[in-house]
């Protein structure tokens, strides 16, 4: 191999490693928007909550490989949660994030990414805020609501994600993206003013 195809071989791994890691952070943010709204709506979290919840987040990278799994089979044997409605609304949601991707890898590292925010944050609310099996069971079913909401009624996620922004202070660098290159998402149609 020549200095060109090695150096054009590694400029295809960069591309490469950097779409993955987006499509992992799209399908985690896409997921946590989900569930977010959920607790949003009908538990009333609002940012204090929000903040302690987030900091579930913040020690991820310090736990050893395969926690989600098991925080995964403890919130099924000891809590009734349901992995496959979980993995069944994963992979919808990939579908949506990356379109007709043939590249089985993306799709695996999004579908991975958006089940484990909910088996992250169905934890942290049953060890840090002490919920119990129907509350997470109910949670569960209403992300998966809200998820059907999502494909069926072609609401955009950016609406998802500005209503959280504004109403509890949630910041989404994914949405300031958005909003800086196809302008600012009018999640009040207009009736109430600039946000």
């Amino acid at each position: 191999m020549n200095d060109i195809s090695r150096a054009m071989e590694k400029k295809r791994a960069e591309k490469a490693k950097h779409r993955y890691a987006v499509g992992a952070e799209s399908g985690a943010d896409w997921g946590l928007t989900l569930i977010y709204q959920a607790l949003h709506d009908k538990y009333g979290f609002g940012r204090n909550r929000f903040a302690k919840l987030n900091a579930a987040w913040e020690h991820l990278d310090s736990k050893e490989h395969g926690f989600s799994i098991r925080w995964r089979d403890e919130l099924c044997d000891d809590f009734g949660f349901d992995r496959f409605l979980n993995e069944r609304d994963a992979q919808r949601l990939e579908r949506l994030i990356t379109g007709k991707t043939k590249d089985w890898r993306l799709r695996k590292y999004v579908t991975d990414h958006v089940a484990a925010s909910v088996i992250v944050t169905l934890h942290s609310l049953r060890h840090d805020f002490k919920w119990g099996a129907k509350r997470l069971q109910d949670l569960q079913q209403y992300i998966h609501d809200n998820i059907d909401a999502v494909l069926k009624s072609k609401v955009p996620i950016w609406e998802f994600m500005k209503c959280l922004h504004v109403e509890c202070g949630i910041d989404y660098p994914a949405l300031t993206a958005y909003e800086k290159q196809f302008g600012p998402v009018d999640i009040y149609r207009g009736n109430r003013g600039e946000r």
